[in-house]
């Protein structure tokens, strides 16, 4: 508690919050929690606070304390909840809602996520407000809410930001064996590269997983030929490593431009 006593006289408040953030993780691996959520505390910008709450959450988590890593995920809600700009609120609060989905607290992460988009709503910049909605799709997909991801994604101004945003959450409908749903997504895009660098991802991800039949599918809605062509040859190259040979050969003999 000297250390601690000592870092609350530093001057400057960036230098000062600095050296309490890493007496704050020093203290958690030393095995004195109570030290190390006091450091936090004292920690004066409250976006550096609750993204240190937030470090010492996973930790306890990892260490198998789901209490503790609750009670300081509540910490850092309510320091998120005070950060200001508007953008910088919602992005700290996007964190908080991935953290409660990471001890499937769902309810919580909701209510977390409800009041990122109050606060990105608010946002008047343009690009800081595209960053803050993108934070949440991502948040809300790491929450189990698929829906509300998307609907954040409409929120975006930037074609580009949007479509990168609209792109990650199809893929993660993939990731989460909702293919169909993910197909769906990515075809609402006006951009057919775009559509096909997703589908490619898809088709990948599926062949990660051994499903061909669904990789044959998807790469039927493939509508440039050299991607076509790339994802053909990255899952005969995949078939193979697992040892279907077979299937390797078929995905490579429907590659249009061999050599």
């Amino acid at each position: 508690r000297e250390l601690l006593a000592q870092a609350r006289t530093i001057e400057g408040p960036s230098a000062r919050d600095d050296t309490l953030e890493s007496l704050a993780h020093a203290a958690h691996r030393a095995g004195a929690p109570s030290l190390a959520r006091e450091a936090c505390l004292a920690i004066a910008d409250p976006a550096a606070r609750a993204r240190t709450l937030l470090s010492l959450a996973a930790l306890s988590k990892e260490a198998g304390d789901a209490g503790a890593a609750a009670k300081l995920t509540d910490q850092a809600r309510a320091a998120a909840a005070t950060v200001r700009p508007a953008a910088e609120c919602a992005r700290s609060l996007s964190s908080v809602a991935r953290a409660y989905a990471d001890l499937d607290q769902e309810p919580t992460a909701a209510k977390v996520l409800a009041q990122a988009r109050g606060a990105a709503a608010r946002e008047s910049h343009r690009r800081k407000a595209d960053q803050a909605w993108h934070n949440i799709a991502t948040a809300s997909m790491k929450a189990g809410r698929p829906e509300e991801a998307l609907a954040a994604t409409q929120k975006i101004q930037s074609e580009i930001s949007k479509v990168t945003a609209v792109k990650r959450i199809a893929i993660g409908h993939a990731a989460a064996g909702r293919y169909e749903k993910a197909v769906e997504i990515l075809n609402s895009l006006a951009q057919p590269y775009t559509v096909d660098l997703g589908l490619s991802a898809i088709a990948n991800e599926c062949a990660n997983r051994g499903d061909y039949e669904r990789v044959a599918k998807i790469v039927e809605g493939v509508r440039g030929q050299n991607v076509r062509d790339s994802t053909l040859a990255s899952a005969a190259g995949t078939a193979a490593q697992r040892g279907d040979f077979a299937r390797a050969l078929q995905f490579a003999h429907s590659i249009t431009n061999r050599p």
